[in-house]
């Protein structure tokens, strides 16, 4: 009886189909902006898998119709002289996305204030650990946001830590504020699946 149970058992758990652990999400699918939403005056186009804010148009923001926990993103990203941008995750409130509301990862290397420059989480959260310069070229950033810890890399080196911050989930946005051309792709999510 007992070899029989354990034969139902093993019948059983076979045919269990579990889900995928740490599936990759690309977020920047296309051809629309589907699961994103805009602000601001500026405009966005998406081809072929880039992402560009006009350089001739305003303020914009997009951001994610849905809020994420505990995930990697990996993005990489394109900036000229001119540009302020910034990657915004654990936004509270798509209404109001701000450096007040969620944690602003900057892209700026010309900041007045270098300790909010590309790599840092403004304002007042995490100076840069290292000076990158990320103008003319595509790099790559790695946002690690597991629990209340968040950790940001640029090209392979870390620029940013919190440990056990405020906020442990919300909304991500991509920035283009004051001028400038921005442009981003691969923007890719992996979920982190905690034991």
């Amino acid at each position: 009886m007992k070899r029989f149970l354990f034969f139902i058992f093993a019948l059983l758990l076979a045919s269990c189909v579990l889900p995928p652990r740490g599936q990759q999400q690309a977020l920047l699918a296309g051809p629309e902006l589907n699961g994103w939403q805009q602000t601001g005056e500026g405009k966005w186009r998406l081809l072929n898998g880039e992402l560009a804010a006009l350089k001739k148009t305003g303020n914009t923001m997009l951001f994610t119709d849905a809020a994420y926990q505990n995930y990697r993103l990996r993005l990489e990203f394109w900036v000229d002289n001119e540009s302020n941008s910034g990657v915004f995750i654990h936004c509270d409130n798509q209404a109001e996305i701000s450096p007040f509301s969620c944690y602003e990862v900057n892209i700026w290397d010309n900041h007045p204030k270098q300790e909010f420059r590309t790599g840092a989480i403004v304002f007042h959260v995490s100076p840069p650990l290292a000076q990158i310069n990320s103008v003319g070229r595509w790099n790559v950033m790695e946002i690690t946001a597991d629990g209340n810890n968040v950790k940001v890399q640029l090209n392979g080196i870390t620029t940013a830590i919190i440990e056990e911050g405020s906020r442990s989930s919300g909304f991500i946005g991509l920035q283009r504020f004051n001028g400038g051309e921005v442009r981003f792709r691969n923007v890719v999510l992996t979920p982190i699946i905690n034991k």
